[in-house]
């Protein structure tokens, strides 16, 4: 019996949005971290450089080669340079906007 090509179509979509989304995964979350610590060091008047950023799909993301200085005339010199963080971040916290934390554990 030959099923109609309208009826696998809609499931093989979803089969490969849904390994594409697991293949990019990392990539997208490495990006959108780095893109995030960006945003906050330039909202807080610093300048943030990470030399990498290693971001697993649900594992804890770790950053190499951190260093934040303060950007511009201020009162207070910051210089803080870290060879490797580790952080957890609460998805449904940054998905879900709930009241919580977003880094679950450092």
């Amino acid at each position: 019996m030959k099923l109609p090509k309208a009826k696998l179509t809609g499931p093989i979509a979803l089969l490969l949005a849904a390994v594409f989304f697991f293949a990019l995964a990392p990539f997208l979350m490495a990006s959108g971290i780095r893109a995030w610590i960006w945003w906050e060091g330039r909202q807080n008047g610093l300048t943030i450089d990470v030399g990498s950023v290693e971001a697993p799909l649900l594992r804890p993301v770790v950053l190499r080669q951190l260093s934040a200085r303060a950007a511009g005339e201020r009162q207070l010199d910051v210089n803080i340079e870290v060879a490797r963080i580790e952080f957890e971040l609460n998805l449904s916290a940054i998905f879900g906007f709930s009241g919580t934390r977003q880094i679950r554990d450092v």
